[in-house]
């Protein structure tokens, strides 16, 4: 097995089983001189494992043969030569190119005609005067000038340029300016179409006056005093000296232009200044500096409080109103956080800014400047930081401390360790200092600063301190606003040691005791203290003089009657004798006397004259407010006693800890608030208290009634409510009743409520233009036609609001629904700007595309929601309608019907319709005007360094740069492109199809969809905008011919792109490589094989066919097998590309053609022998006859149809 296996990249040779090389593709000795073929032999098949094989470097070099003809650059040359110019004078120097090499690139030049009296004579490269001229006798020569190479292979090649010489007579005067030599100012707007005339500088000559002869030439010398810069933007017309615009303005670049011009009759020259003033246009948006848009603020901020000025970082090029700039907040994230002044761009806060809750947020501002009817827009995201500030104080965990420390312990023991956190961030916390604030009066704990390490620090004594409470602090070194402390307590219990002895909080005391009171009454409490604690300080008391009226509780302490006293019959004055020992291991023990002395007892009880006393006091007061007293109290209490046991004193009783009395005149304050609301009146008991002991007391009922004041808000049964209308209802319909009450009293104006709704709320506004609420009754009812498309819902605040003093309100939200019904007609849009509506299509179809591809897709929507389902149709039925199209009623894609045919140049109107899915429906209509024409005739191919998907997301950005281009020459003219090829398969509306010949096309099956190889855009222009609209219906469509497409693309033959096409400031990131018109159909023409000559060697050829059939049997036998798994191969191939457009399905809605490079047969012929149909490439000169499926070769009298080739398989086909 041989196969070549590098140095082909680009298929120029082939190897076929025989080992022979066969030249595949043409050869270009001018593109490339050699290749270097790798030859690899195996003994078997590559993918084997056991294969073996060897590589040799094969040289082929590619001979140059004379196949290009000189080239002229000009091929037309015109000169004016003054009648006394000198023999030997150079007239024309003569610039050629041959890209042959060698001798097949030297060239002679030789006069052909028109040198009428040898007066000219040809030198080296030059044209020279050989002869004295005279205007009088002769004025002008046209000289056929032949420029011929020396190739003897394929022969001379020759071209032929021309000459024109004006005979001008002697030159005496200076032409001069019509307007002067003053400078001329004129005003041109930046937007200004391309070739609008600026100035006729138009100049006279007094020798042109006098002879007629004279002729006059304009030319710019400088713009803006640079004699380089003699081009854009302006054309000068150098015949007529007219100024025309071309090149695009722009104010912000240029304002202005100093043009200086120059008239010349070829001797003398003036100059004339041109001032060209260019006024501005709103060509520019806003700018943004996208260097500035981070901002950092302090955190803290409050509301309404400015941060920053959009002005510093935004601004617009363009000058007067266009650069007036109005600022919003579009849409975002953060956009509730922040407001922005319209015109003065400084940017506000809306709530309080905190670095602990979020420290970065991020708005988008729009920019709109107040450029008239074409404002624009920019946008730009503002980042702003928030810098922290030391706002929070340490906290420690936790903050209580709770610890036992027994008495006397070791002094710098460590007994807890206090932690704490700080908020803020570790810039300004770092370092804390933790220290003992209070608490620590004796000094007998220290703490560490760093660690928090609380120690003792000296002896601890319990009944010195038998706990100690200690504040802690923890200090951070924040110096924004400042230091900020944290606070911990640490709970300190000092556990007891018996160390010391009991002591009475009296020292021989006495006391009185009344003689009424009761047997076991306690009259004295005998206290004794233990600095210890725990059994240490449990004291039995005993009482050791022998009194039996009284007793002492050995626990308690008490000293109680133990028998009826009568201070007549019994002593005045007892002495009693007490001693106190504690309970610790070592009881410790101390005595003392206590002296009792009787009294005498109050036994009348105080009283009122009356059963009830009421108080009146309005709600809401004051705590410390006096209620209003009806009867007075004091003037109603009596006490029979004397002295102390008749001094009365007022307190209450059951009042709930609301009220207070005032214990000597009876005034009554409230302690709280109080809410009628909820407590309409009070009822509890007044004492009177005498001061005897034991006091006695006298009640009587009490009243407090709180009256009313207007201090609730009315509140609705719902926060929310919400209702459905269908649009257009009638006004006065009801929507519904929303109802709120307050509890104030009743029967007053602090419960009258009136409804109304808040226009100052989201849709308030728009809520009181379709509906009103009855004031008293709350119902809400239409006030006007509500529309779904407009206001799909509307929620806007009704007020209910009472009318007490001060006035009170409430509110709730109510959401309104309209239901759409169908009140819209379907609208046609344009797909680049579906916010417009469109009624009029103008497009262009090559008149024998396949009827696969849409001649034009139409679309369309509709504003209802529920209605908005769309579909197509055509309507036949109007005068002038094309009955050739069909539509797809779902996408709206127009087709020929198949079996239908268009012809070419011709104009096709198709009336398409729009129906909604209501019922009854609602519809729009749209004509669509469709302009056919022959590719072959108008197509220029342009090929692009990008691959299929590349070039389809830039398609609309390509074709606006081809329309730039065309318009610089035809000003509302438009460049599309027809369709796209590849060097890959043909894909066509996402199937695999075999085209008819003439369309270029690859039939095989070797794919790749993705592949990433150049495309070719097939274009076509269009030189005006006349036919886009309805009213130039009836006009032609201008199509330019190829040729004058390719004047305008093409810079040269050999396919070079002309300047406007690499310049990428037109076709950005679109590199555009080579163009070439589409190729002509090729002329039928008659074959050797019709010559006698070829009759004569075909009959010879098929003798000696028959001779060969035996030696040919079994090689036939051989191929057939070979043939047979190659098409099986290939058959498979062809399966794989169908599997792969499957899985492409982005090619399925694209009206695009992506079709091949690599086009085996160029055009069809008649043989006249056979009057059969052959097809052939006249590049590689391969010929073969056109059959049908069925294998039958097709007559010329046979109408050829594609479908009838065989398109089972492609590859069998072509062969």
């Amino acid at each position: 097995y041989m196969y070549i296996v590098g140095g082909n990249d680009d298929k120029k040779f082939l190897l076929d089983d025989t080992d022979t090389l066969y030249v595949a593709g043409y050869l270009d000795y001018e593109t490339t001189q050699s290749y270097n073929l790798t030859v690899k032999v195996s003994d078997c098949n590559l993918t084997s494992a056991d294969s073996l094989s060897d590589e040799v470097i094969l040289s082929v070099y590619v001979m140059d043969v004379n196949d290009n003809y000189p080239i002229l650059s000009p091929q037309t040359y015109t000169r004016e030569v003054e009648s006394d110019a000198a023999v030997d004078w150079t007239v024309v120097d003569f610039l050629y190119t041959d890209e042959d090499s060698g001798v097949n690139s030297e060239v002679d030049l030789t006069i052909l005609s028109g040198n009428d009296n040898a007066a000219f004579y040809i030198d080296g490269d030059s044209l020279k005067i050989a002869a004295e001229l005279d205007y009088q006798t002769q004025s002008y020569y046209m000289l056929f000038v032949e420029v011929k190479d020396n190739g003897f292979y394929h022969g001379a090649k020759s071209t032929t340029g021309v000459v024109t010489i004006q005979i001008i007579p002697q030159n005496t005067e200076t032409p001069l300016f019509e307007i002067g030599n003053e400078t001329f100012i004129t005003t041109v707007s930046e937007d200004e179409a391309l070739g609008h005339l600026i100035f006729n500088a138009s100049a006279i000559d007094l020798d042109d006056i006098a002879t007629d002869t004279v002729s006059l030439s304009y030319k710019i010398i400088s713009i803006d005093g640079d004699p380089q810069d003699t081009y854009l933007p302006f054309f000068l017309d150098p015949d007529t000296g007219a100024l025309y615009l071309s090149g695009v303005l722009d104010r912000e670049t240029d304002a202005d232009y100093f043009v200086e011009i120059e008239v010349t009759d070829s001797l003398y020259t003036s100059t004339l200044n041109v001032s060209v003033i260019i006024s501005d246009v709103n060509d520019n948006q806003p700018q943004f500096d996208s260097t500035l848009n981070v901002i950092t603020v302090d955190e803290n901020l409050g509301p309404d409080q400015s941060i920053f000025d959009l002005d510093e970082i935004c601004s617009d090029p363009d000058v007067g109103d266009n650069a007036i700039i109005a600022y919003t907040i579009d849409s975002s994230t953060d956009a509730a956080n922040f407001t922005v002044g319209k015109f003065d761009g400084v940017l506000n806060t809306t709530y309080k800014l905190d670095y602990e809750y979020r420290s970065l947020f991020s708005v988008v501002i729009m920019a709109v400047d107040a450029g008239g009817n074409s404002k624009l827009t920019s946008y730009a995201t503002l980042t702003i930081n928030l810098n922290d500030l030391n706002d929070n104080e340490p906290v420690f965990t936790p903050a209580d401390v709770y610890i036992s420390l027994t008495e006397n312990s070791e002094s710098a023991t460590t007994i807890t360790t206090l932690t704490f956190t700080d908020a803020d961030s570790s810039d300004t916390n770092i370092n804390h200092v933790i220290s003992i604030e209070s608490g620590n009066t004796s000094g007998n704990f220290i703490i560490d600063s760093v660690d928090g390490h609380l120690k003792i620090n000296g002896d601890i004594d319990r009944e010195e301190y038998a706990s100690y409470e200690l504040y802690v602090i923890a200090a951070d070194e924040g110096t924004n606003p400042g230091p900020l402390t944290g606070t911990a307590t640490v709970y300190i219990t000092v556990v007891d040691e018996n160390d010391n002895i009991p002591i009475f909080e009296f020292d021989d005391d006495s006391t009185t005791v009344a003689e009424c009171v009761n047997v076991s009454t306690v009259v004295y409490q005998i206290n004794v203290t233990d600095l210890d604690e725990g059994d240490n300080a449990l004291v039995t008391i005993t009482e050791t003089s022998g009194v039996t009226d009284f007793s002492v509780d050995s626990e308690t302490g008490e000293v109680s009657v133990a028998s009826t006293l009568d201070r007549e019959t019994s002593p005045t004055e007892y002495i009693l004798y007490i001693t106190a020992t504690d309970n610790g291991d070592t009881p410790m023990s101390e005595s003392t006397t206590l002296t009792i002395t009787l009294t005498d007892c109050n036994d009348i009880t105080p009283y009122f004259d009356i059963s009830e006393f009421v108080y009146n006091i309005a709600e809401g007061q004051p705590a410390g407010t006096e209620a209003s007293m009806v009867d007075d109290l004091p003037s109603h209490t009596f006490d029979d006693d004397e002295g102390v046991n008749a001094n009365v004193l007022f307190s209450l009783e059951d009042a709930l800890s609301i009220f207070e009395i005032d214990a000597d005149t009876g005034a009554i304050t409230v302690l709280s608030e109080l809410d009628r609301e909820n407590v309409t009146e009070y009822y509890f008991y007044c004492v009177a208290t005498d001061q005897g002991s034991p006091a006695l007391s006298g009640r009587a009922n009490c009243t407090v009634v709180v009256t009313d004041i207007n201090d609730n808000d009315p509140e609705f049964e719902s926060t929310t409510y919400s209702a459905i209308v269908t649009e257009n209802d009638e006004p006065g319909t009801s929507v519904l009743t929303v109802l709120a009450t307050d509890i104030d009293e009743t029967g007053n104006n602090n419960s009258d409520i009136r409804y109304s709704i808040d226009a100052t709320s989201d849709d308030g506004e728009t809520a009181e233009l379709y509906f009103e609420i009855g004031d008293i009754d709350g119902e809400i009812i239409v006030l006007d036609y509500p529309d779904h498309e407009v206001d799909s819902e509307i929620v806007f605040i009704v007020v209910a609001e009472d009318n007490g003093s001060p006035l009170r309100s409430g509110s709730t939200t109510v959401t309104i629904y309209i239901i759409d019904v169908n009140d819209n007609d379907p609208i046609f849009v344009d797909d680049a700007d579906p916010d417009s509506s469109v009624y009029y299509y103008s497009e262009e179809y090559i008149y024998d595309m396949s009827t696969s591809i849409p001649a034009c897709v139409v679309s369309a929507m509709d504003y209802d929601e529920d209605y908005g389902r769309i579909e197509y149709y055509t309507d036949e039925t109007q005068e002038y309608a094309s009955t050739k199209f069909e539509i797809d009623t779902a996408n709206g894609e127009i087709y020929v019907q198949v079996g239908e045919s268009l012809k070419p140049y011709q104009r096709y109107m198709v009336y398409v319709r729009a129906e909604d899915n209501a019922n009854p429906e609602r519809y729009s209509t749209a004509k669509v005007r469709i302009d056919t024409f022959i590719d072959y005739v108008h197509i220029v191919s342009i090929r692009v360094a990008l691959s299929i998907d590349e070039f389809l997301a830039k398609q609309d950005d390509f074709e606006t740069a081809l329309t730039e281009v065309l318009q610089q020459t035809y000003s509302t003219g438009k460049a599309r492109v027809a369709y796209l090829t590849q060097d890959s398969v043909t894909v066509v509306d996402d199937d695999v199809e075999i085209v008819r010949a003439g369309r270029r096309r690859l039939l095989q099956t070797t794919v790749d969809i993705n592949s990433d190889q150049a495309v070719w855009a097939h274009t076509y222009a269009v030189g005006n905008d006349d036919t886009e609209t309805e009213s130039g219906e009836e006009s032609n469509k201008v199509f330019l011919l190829k040729d004058e497409w390719l004047s305008l693309t093409q810079a040269d033959a050999t396919g070079t792109p002309a300047d406007d096409l690499l310049d990428d400031t037109i076709f950005t990131d679109i590199d555009v490589l080579y163009v070439e018109g589409y190729p002509d159909p090729v002329e039928e023409e008659s074959t050797w094989i019709s010559t006698p000559t070829g009759i004569v060697v075909a009959l010879l050829g098929v003798l000696a066919g028959l001779a060969l059939i035996a030696a040919l049997a079994f090689g036939a036998v051989y191929a057939a097998r070979w043939w047979m798994n190659r098409v099986v191969e290939e058959e498979a191939a062809v399966e794989e590309v169908v599997e792969k457009k499957e899985k492409n399905k982005r090619f399925k809605n694209a009206v695009r053609r992506v079709i091949t490079l690599n086009t085996l047969m160029t055009g069809k012929a008649i043989d006249p022998a056979t009057n059969n149909v052959y097809i052939y490439n006249k590049l590689t000169k391969t010929t073969r006859w056109l059959k049908s499926k069925h294998g039958d070769v097709i007559p010329t009298a046979k109408s050829i149809n594609i479908t009838e080739i065989d398109d089972d398989n492609p590859l069998k086909a072509d062969r």
